[in-house]
């Protein structure tokens, strides 16, 4: 039945009458409401309160994808929390490093955000909401959006930029006694942000099952049919994550820095080389072989007439993570798949 489950609801995903998702996928990019600057900024203090920081870094603009790119090279996260907490992100990361996610500055800056929200320490407490967002100017290279934040009634503006394809990004959010040359955050709160539960059941990552080898190679192929690459980014392994970036050609649209969104903007493009419709593993693949964090083994699949080999890792959370997915014999393929 799992088989038949799994060949079901991995074919196209584009021909009407067949089955839905086995689970409901995650918004995409170009799902969020970017069209105008309130609507940008109501969607990057949405995902601070469902505590979604991987959808709040794709709401920043790429001129400030890349400033946090180089704090992550620098290790230094002055503009992202309060000093008190920067010891705490960079004990996080050390723990982290050599884990199950590569260190860019997604993961770094989701590390960073869920450590202000347990310890307390935003510079820009955009995780109790906004209110009274409004546009003061904008024209067509910028626009400067005012709020108040609900935690403290403090007065928080937003900069904002339009990208290639004509959608608002958040360049940078400050308090009054903010610095307009800060990145992300500037600013020195009234009061400190209170120390709050971190709640990550309505988080992208989370709505990605991966609880077995089988469930985790249903929804890779479930998200290939469907285009939603970024979120197959998230469900490869640590090594691969890194790997990919070595194999996208360079960036030249401006819209994203970040790994997950170019390969989603290549493969938008292109496709994705193989075709995983009609999905069957042969034989079930046997997840005791490594029952550690860490840990991987390689099964069989096959798709129409072509048989691939799939290697797979076991995470620290105890989900699966794909690590390579190869035509059978194809030793230099690389890792985690060839690109178009």
């Amino acid at each position: 039945m799992l088989i038949a489950a799994l060949a079901a609801s991995c074919g196209g995903g584009e021909t009407k009458g067949e089955s839905a998702p086995a689970f409901t996928p995650p918004r995409t990019y170009d799902q969020l409401d970017l069209d105008d600057p309130a609507a940008a900024v109501t969607e990057f203090a949405s995902a601070f309160v469902r505590r979604d920081f991987v959808a709040a870094m794709l709401v920043l603009h790429p001129s400030t994808q890349v400033a946090m790119a180089t704090d992550v090279t620098a290790a230094d996260f002055g503009t992202w929390v309060m000093p008190d907490l920067e010891p705490a992100v960079q004990a996080r990361i050390e723990l982290e490093r050599g884990g199950d996610h590569h260190l860019d500055a997604l993961r770094v800056f989701e590390v960073a955000m869920e450590e202000a929200s347990r310890n307390g320490g935003f510079r820009v407490d955009l995780v109790g909401g906004i209110d009274d967002v409004r546009v003061r100017t904008a024209d067509g290279f910028t626009a400067v959006v005012d709020a108040v934040l609900t935690a403290s009634d403090e007065a928080v503006v937003f900069e904002l930029g339009p990208t290639a394809d004509g959608r608002w990004r958040v360049r940078q959010a400050r308090l009054e006694n903010g610095s307009a040359t800060e990145l992300p955050f500037s600013g020195r709160p009234i009061l400190g942000s209170p120390v709050r539960r971190l709640d990550v059941a309505t988080t992208w990552r989370a709505a990605l099952p991966n609880g077995s080898p089988l469930e985790l190679l249903q929804t890779i192929a479930t998200l290939v049919a469907m285009g939603d690459h970024f979120s197959l980014y998230l469900l490869l392994d640590a090594r691969a994550q890194r790997d990919i970036a070595a194999l996208l050609p360079p960036q030249t649209s401006g819209i994203h820095e970040i790994t997950g969104a170019r390969l989603d903007e290549a493969l938008d493009e292109a496709g994705f080389v193989f075709d995983l419709s009609g999905l069957v593993p042969m034989p079930e693949p046997p997840e005791a072989a490594a029952t550690e964090p860490g840990g991987s083994f390689t099964f069989l699949v096959t798709a129409g007439e072509t048989d691939f080999d799939v290697t797979v890792s076991l995470d620290g959370a105890g989900g699966w993570r794909l690590h390579r997915l190869a035509v059978v014999g194809d030793l230099a393929s690389p890792v985690p798949f060839p690109l178009p």
